[in-house]
């Protein structure tokens, strides 16, 4: 029996890894925002033997949900992992918490997730990272509040990442429900595709034993986006789980793990 199955899932680590993870430099609980309810945090995880005039391009973790309240997700073990695989990468890794709690907060989240980036950007300088080369990396139902990044064309990103994301509202009968059909449409990135180019090269993929709904969103953003002509590669794993990259222990997850970070470096 494979221990790992043993650890809960919001404890295990991805399932790549590179040397040097342990000697990443934290920095840790920064508060880019004080909400009425309680302060909103922030992580740095920078490389090892920083020089004090060295910067990186950095790598935000955007995470998924709803979570619920109490969930502190940026220290899970997941997204620990995710950062000390950037550091090792040569990166800044940067994980934080939003507050996504229920479907109707899906805009209060994506308000937070702007104010997090502009934090970051900011004070870019303190923590070593260029601010103008960031990757954004989204997973699972954080995909609809990045939906900013594709409706502005922002130019300080230098690439999206995309694992099992659920990029068009409309394929989810609750979310528009939930949210009215309106709003659903202004969150779903697959609307912003078509107005123009999107300056930044876009990795997506796709879990095949996901849910359907999940993966009939991410195929019409795949077709959209073929049609426009944007800079996407797109890898379909057929035998991955949501969350494969800490569920799927498999040469293929940490194949494809691999080619992520190796797709930053390209293009940042």
């Amino acid at each position: 029996m494979d221990k790992k199955q043993d650890i809960p899932v919001h404890l295990r680590p991805v399932v790549y890894s590179l040397p040097d993870m342990g000697a990443a430099v934290q920095k840790k609980d920064i508060c880019y925002k004080s909400a009425a309810d309680k302060d909103l945090l922030l992580d740095f995880y920078l490389p090892p033997d920083l020089e004090s005039k060295v910067s990186f391009p950095g790598v935000i973790f955007v995470h998924g949900g709803p979570v619920a309240p109490d969930r502190d997700v940026k220290e899970s073990g997941q997204y620990q992992s995710w950062g000390t695989l950037a550091a090792a990468s040569g990166l800044v890794g940067i994980t934080f918490n939003h507050r996504y709690h229920s479907l109707e907060m899906l805009p209060q989240s994506a308000k937070d997730i702007e104010e997090a980036f502009a934090f970051i950007r900011q004070n870019a300088k303190e923590y070593h990272i260029n601010p103008d080369r960031l990757t954004v990396w989204v997973c699972s139902g954080g995909g609809p509040q990045i939906s900013f990044l594709l409706r502005d064309k922002v130019d300080f990103v230098k690439c999206l990442i995309a694992y099992y994301a659920i990029l068009d509202l409309s394929e989810i009968t609750f979310f528009t429900e939930a949210l009215g059909s309106s709003t659903a449409k202004k969150f779903s990135p697959i609307n912003y595709l078509q107005e123009g180019v999107i300056p930044f090269p876009i990795f997506l993929v796709r879990a095949g034993l996901d849910r359907i709904e999940i993966n009939r969103s991410i195929d019409k953003f795949v077709n959209v986006a073929l049609q426009m002509n944007i800079d996407i590669e797109f890898v379909n794993y057929k035998a991955g789980q949501h969350g494969f990259d800490i569920v799927d222990d498999t040469e293929q997850s940490r194949y494809i793990i691999a080619r992520t970070l190796q797709f930053i470096k390209e293009n940042v």
